[in-house]
């Protein structure tokens, strides 16, 4: 009997990760799901909040108990086949208005996660596995009053060019998609010609 593939999608409940999640489970994958919010999968979905310190242990121990269902009778370790980091959060605010609580809210959301999951989750993935981040065209234009989660995005990609070349080794393929302007719940109160249009200094201003 051919095993099912398994995938964990953090942020799965909405979004691009709710998109995420049905894709890989309409191509046969069993798919554990994250999120701050409560959703109709039962024991496959785990309610987290990854901006706090203890979120990933939490994760790495929920999905390794559910995916180790089964295994105690074939001696095999449980295995991952793909992790999708996700989740993020985002505060729209100019540069005078960031503050310490905002900027480590942002960088542990969407830059700190996703680092210690990999982490966590590498062992499970080694041989054949695969981690996709989901990084944002923000990481890579300059864009107004966006300047930590841009930050954060932008660390995304650096980590994936570095991790794909150490976890290598280990059979882990690590790659990195930046979506642009994309219709979801978190996209709603960004204005329109921000998601558009990215307005840098012009001539005359620079010295």
């Amino acid at each position: 009997m051919e095993r099912v593939k398994t995938a964990l999608v953090t942020g799965g409940g909405s979004g691009i990760g709710l998109a995420t999640t049905e894709a890989l489970e309409h191509a046969g994958y069993r798919v554990l799901t994250v999120a701050r919010r409560p959703a109709a999968r039962g024991q496959d979905h785990f309610r987290a909040d990854l901006g706090e310190p203890e979120a990933v242990c939490a994760i790495g121990a929920w999905a390794t108990e559910r995916l180790g269902e089964g295994h105690e009778t074939t001696g095999q370790p449980p295995e991952l086949d793909l992790l999708v980091n996700n989740a993020a959060s985002s505060h729209k605010c100019e540069l005078a208005d960031v503050t310490l609580d905002m900027f480590d809210r942002l960088t542990a959301v969407n830059m700190r996660a996703p680092l210690f999951l990999i982490q966590q989750f590498s062992p499970l993935l080694a041989g054949s596995g695969s981690v996709v981040t989901v990084s944002s065209i923000r990481g890579q234009r300059g864009f107004a009053g966006d300047v930590v989660y841009q930050m954060a995005k932008g660390a995304l990609e650096a980590m994936t060019r570095a991790l794909a070349v150490e976890l290598a080794d280990q059979g882990i393929r690590v790659n990195a998609v930046a979506p642009g302007a994309t219709a979801t719940p978190m996209n709603r109160e960004v204005q329109r010609e921000h998601l558009l249009v990215g307005t840098h200094l012009v001539r005359d201003n620079c010295v």
